[in-house]
C-alpha cells in the first residue's frame, strides 16, 4: 500500500500522502496535547518526522441495479488534493458474495498491513502467520500510523458490532 506508492508512484507520493517533508512533524505536533498521541503505545516524539496519520473507510456503493459492493480505503490525512486524488483502493468486494466471516478476513489483512506500516518494517509472516520474506524497512523508513475509520452507518455498526441505532 503506502510502500509500492512510495516506490513506484513518487510523485502521488509527494501530494497524496506526505504533502511536504515537515508535514508528518507538525501533524503530531498539533495532536500532541490528545489521549491518542500521549497514550499511544509505540508512537514516539523521534518517530514523528516519519510517521504519516492514515485514515480508513469502508463503505457500500451500487454496482448494479441488483448488486451493491462494499468497498475499502485508505488515505494519508496529509494529502493534498480532489478526493479521488487522495483515497487509495484497499479491496472491494461484492456484498453477494459476503459470507460470515468475510469482513472479519478482510480487516485481519487490513490491520497486518497496519502493524507492518506502524513498524516500519515488512513482516516476516503473512497475515495467516505463514513466513515470508521480510525484514526490510518498508518506504524508505517512513510509518503508517492509522489514526482514523470511516463511514456510514451500517458499515461502522458491522464492523465495530455496535448496537442498533435505537437500543
Amino acid at each position: 500500500m503506502v510502500s509500492n506508492t512510495f516506490l513506484f508512484l513518487p510523485a502521488v507520493w509527494a501530494t497524496s500522502v506526505i504533502r511536504e517533508p515537515g508535514a508528518p512533524a507538525q501533524f503530531w505536533e498539533s495532536m500532541s496535547g490528545g489521549d491518542f498521541v500521549r497514550r499511544h503505545p509505540v508512537l514516539t516524539r523521534a518517530m514523528w518526522p516519519r510517521a504519516i496519520p492514515v485514515g480508513f473507510y469502508g463503505d457500500a456503493g451500487a454496482f448494479s441495479k441488483q448488486e451493491s459492493v462494499f468497498c475499502f480505503t485508505w488515505n494519508s490525512l496529509l494529502g493534498t488534493g480532489s478526493t479521488m486524488h487522495k483515497l487509495f483502493l484497499f479491496t472491494v468486494v461484492r456484498k453477494s458474495l459476503m459470507v460470515s466471516g468475510t469482513l472479519d478476513a478482510i480487516m485481519r489483512i487490513f490491520v497486518w498491513s497496519m502493524d507492518a506500516l506502524l513498524t516500519g518494517m515488512m513482516p516476516e509472516a503473512n497475515w495467516l502467520g505463514n513466513p515470508i520474506a521480510g525484514g526490510t524497512p518498508i518506504a524508505g523508513g517512513y510509518r503508517g500510523v492509522l489514526c482514523q475509520t470511516r463511514g456510514d452507518w451500517p458499515f461502522l455498526n458491522e464492523l465495530f458490532r455496535f448496537p442498533q441505532w435505537n437500543n
